[in-house]
């Protein structure tokens, strides 16, 4: 086991075949229920989420769950529209929160060093709450983000499975979303080297300077951007046709 985890391309198969074993899981558990679809949608992220933690537990390392994040958004955006037409807006949606997610897990996996490596955080997380950690680690690292990023993508689910059309705020967020994630990018490409060596253990420790800290404003400032249109997506009527139009897009996180 432990030279399996300590092999950087094994490690990255294990959590491939993790997340195909999660994926499996909620479209099982998802098809099996005859709920309103939201219900049925949460029931079967957190089923997911739970199969991700119970490999989190096999391998010790909660950091299994990080790319749960920004493989979420898309696989269930992609789930929900097979088999359906979609409208401009739907596309636009599938587009843009696609991008958003290979950016993020691309990040995620240039920091990644194999299944040795843990989040920082959560090996503090560890050290400090210790018999109580197991319930951290289920609630706080796995569970509660993966209630958040539900109630992030829910309007945009909503919006291709109703098939609504875009207006001119339709338009303007999304570009915004894509300006965010574009500006999230930009800023990571700036100091790769130093920040990830500043955060992750298994590079070696480097300390910022001045000019290359200005740089994690824009990025910050960027993931902010995405994650606060996500979660405001509205729903507005059209007073002249009576069609239901997006306002804007839903478009994790804390690997980049």
């Amino acid at each position: 086991m432990n030279r399996l985890k300590q092999n950087r391309a094994a490690s990255f198969v294990v959590v491939t075949l993790v997340y195909i074993i999660a994926t499996v899981v909620g479209v099982l558990v998802y098809r099996a229920l005859t709920l309103d679809w939201w219900l049925s949608l949460l029931i079967a992220d957190v089923a997911a989420t739970v199969a991700t933690f119970i490999f989190s537990l096999i391998f010790k390392n909660a950091s299994v769950y990080d790319p749960y994040w920004s493989v979420q958004p898309p696989v269930i955006l992609v789930a929900f529209a097979i088999g359906r037409e979609l409208t401009p807006l739907g596309v636009l949606l599938l587009v843009v929160v696609s991008f958003w997610a290979i950016r993020l897990t691309a990040n995620w996996a240039y920091t990644f060093g194999n299944l040795t490596h843990q989040d920082w955080r959560y090996t503090m997380l560890r050290e400090k709450t210790g018999v109580f950690y197991p319930i951290i680690n289920f609630v706080g690292i796995h569970m509660v983000p993966t209630l958040v990023v539900y109630g992030c993508i829910l309007p945009a689910v909503y919006a291709i499975r109703e098939g609504l059309s875009g207006n001119i705020a339709s338009v303007l967020f999304l570009c915004l979303s894509l300006c965010a994630v574009i500006m999230q990018g930009y800023a990571n490409a700036q100091i790769p080297q130093e920040s990830h060596r500043a955060f992750y253990p298994h590079r070696t420790l480097e300390v910022f300077a001045p000019s290359q800290l200005s740089w994690r404003a824009p990025h910050v400032v960027g993931r902010g951007s995405v994650r606060c249109l996500r979660g405001t997506k509205r729903v507005v009527l059209d007073r002249r046709s009576g069609r239901k139009h997006g306002a804007f897009p839903c478009g994790k996180h804390s690997h980049g």
